[in-house]
C-alpha cells in the first residue's frame, strides 16, 4: 500500500469536512499511512509534519511521554491541528450578501 503526501492531505482534509459517522475507520487509515511513512519515507514523513504545521514541542513532548504507538501519537496531533486551522478559518470567514456581484468581492 503506498501512501503518498498528497493522498494523505487529501485524507486529512476530507475526514474533517464530514461528521464523524466514520472517524474511527479514518484514524486507522491514517494510522496506517503514517506507520507506512515511518518505514519507508520517514523524510517525507517530517516535510508533511512541516507542512501542516504541527508543533515541533507538542510531537517531541508527546513521544517522549507516551506509551502510545507513535504513528496513533502523530494522527492525533495531525488531526488536532487540521481541527484548529478549520477553526481558525470559521473565525475569519465574512459573509457575503447573496447579490453582491464577483467585481464587488474584489
Amino acid at each position: 500500500m503506498i501512501m503518498d503526501e498528497k493522498w494523505m492531505l487529501e485524507l486529512l482534509d476530507g475526514t474533517l469536512k464530514n461528521q464523524q459517522q466514520q472517524q474511527k475507520n479514518f484514524e486507522q487509515l491514517l494510522v496506517q499511512a503514517i506507520s507506512h511513512k515511518i518505514e519507508t519515507d520517514f523524510a517525507g514523513l517530517c516535510q508533511l509534519l512541516y507542512r501542516i504545521d504541527v508543533d515541533e514541542y507538542k510531537l517531541k513532548t508527546a513521544l517522549q511521554s507516551s506509551d502510545e504507538p507513535p504513528a496513533e501519537i502523530i494522527a492525533r496531533l495531525l488531526l488536532e491541528r487540521q481541527k484548529q486551522k478549520l477553526a481558525l478559518r470559521a473565525s475569519f470567514k465574512m459573509d457575503v450578501p447573496k447579490d453582491t456581484s464577483e467585481e464587488e468581492l474584489w
